[in-house]
């Protein structure tokens, strides 16, 4: 059994070859950018208007309107002395423009325009190259390609980009007393939460998985099935990472030629979490537990499998809050602790008072708070930091940041 921080060393330690696709931009959202992104123009790419208003060359008490410019629309190189130009928002500044009033700002008396405020140079003017300059990096190899950055990308007009293939990642239950959704379960039987658990989670943060059923507890039966995980780039599976005498997983791991990367973290919950590498195929076998299973997955998986992915940002981002309510941890161990966050204030669920079977306190919380084996309580008022569910992702050299320790 290892400690939490020797689990995380050893997961985003791990190499992964990626290949790389070009693919359509309309289809590029969660990927994973695998060449950098250069800017071939400046952004702007010509200084432009901000508001709809008047264009001026200088400042005056009342200019004759002359001209007006739209957008798209190529404007006279100069404003002449004692003239304004109705502009609109987004079209292009003549090269002697000072400033750029909005209507609200000024009236109109015929064919002359009056400013009702002070004129302000370069106000409402959006300076060509202000955003970024030709030949900058507008993105880095390793970002995740969101909507915000995808808008910056179009900018440049780039109409496909090279990216990382998503990892092929694969999901099984196991457990002889585990029935499919849909079956009628005995009074002997549970339902398969973690199929659908582990496969919905994986989607909210932008993997595919694909269900495999429910692995059989007899050791042949799931060797014929671990000879089949090479096909993928991640296995996840459920249950079957204890020390049970059913429990052949490792067994037939092992006798499959899997490297047993470790077995056991000193961490509640979530204690029996294997992970293992067949040649170029990870493998994560998380506790049955629905509760404990999710947890693992959230805290420790999904970092590794952003780093399998080619992202350069890996590590949980944390943010700071303090405790509603004073709560006890059983020190000699790390702690995973669910709870909620109001903005100000977190507030552990039922004082962290719950088993690791249950289910209803991945529910009720939107945050998770990880404490270090040293750690045996947090008072009330106490500054702590917690993770946000969904979290966002880093990327920074000080691993466990986001982790709670004896100060």
């Amino acid at each position: 059994m290892i400690s939490l921080k020797n689990a995380y060393e050893i997961l985003l330690s791990q190499k992964h070859t990626n290949p790389i696709e070009e693919i359509d931009i309309f289809h590029s959202l969660g990927k994973i950018l695998a060449e950098d992104i250069i800017a071939t123009r400046n952004l702007p790419a010509f200084s432009n208007s901000a508001m709809d208003g008047y264009v001026v060359s200088e400042i005056a008490g009342s200019y004759k309107i002359t001209h007006t410019i739209l957008a798209g629309d190529t404007p006279p190189h100069t404003i002449p002395q004692g003239e304004c130009y109705k502009i609109m928002t987004g079209a292009k500044t003549p090269s002697n423009a000072l400033s750029v009033i909005p209507f609200e700002n000024a009236r109109q008396e015929g064919e002359v325009m009056i400013p009702s405020q002070e004129i302000k140079p370069q106000a409402n003017i959006k300076l060509e190259g202000e955003e970024c300059k030709k030949g900058e990096v507008l993105l880095r190899k390793g970002e995740k390609l969101t909507y915000r950055t995808l808008s910056l990308v179009a900018s440049e007009g780039i109409g496909s980009l090279k990216v990382f293939t998503p990892l092929k990642i694969a999901i099984y239950s196991s457990g002889n007393e585990v029935v499919e959704l849909g079956s009628k379960a005995s009074e002997e039987q549970i339902y398969n939460i973690n199929g659908i658990a582990y496969h919905s989670l994986l989607s909210s943060y932008g993997f595919e998985a694909n269900y495999k059923g429910i692995l059989s507890d007899e050791l042949e039966g799931i060797r014929e099935e671990v000879r089949k995980f090479r096909d993928y780039d991640v296995i996840f599976t459920s249950g079957g990472a204890s020390v049970g005498e059913a429990d052949f997983f490792e067994r037939a791991l092992r006798e499959e030629g899997a490297e047993i990367l470790f077995h056991g973290i000193n961490l509640k919950p979530g204690r029996p979490m294997l992970v293992g590498k067949m040649g170029e195929t990870f493998i994560f076998s998380l506790p049955g537990n629905p509760l404990s299973g999710m947890l693992n997955l959230i805290t420790l998986a999904l970092p590794s499998l952003f780093a399998l992915s080619g992202a350069t940002s890996t590590l949980p981002c944390s943010i700071k809050a303090k405790n509603k309510r004073a709560f006890s941890l059983k020190s000699g161990r790390s702690n995973m602790i669910l709870g909620s966050f109001d903005g100000e204030f977190f507030e552990a669920y039922r004082g962290g008072k719950y088993g690791s079977g249950s289910i209803l306190p991945i529910k009720e919380s939107n945050s998770i708070a990880l404490f270090d084996e040293r750690v045996e309580g947090v008072n009330e008022g106490e500054q702590i930091k917690i993770l946000p569910l969904p979290f966002e992702l880093k990327n920074g050299e000080k691993l466990l940041d986001w982790v709670n320790f004896v100060e």
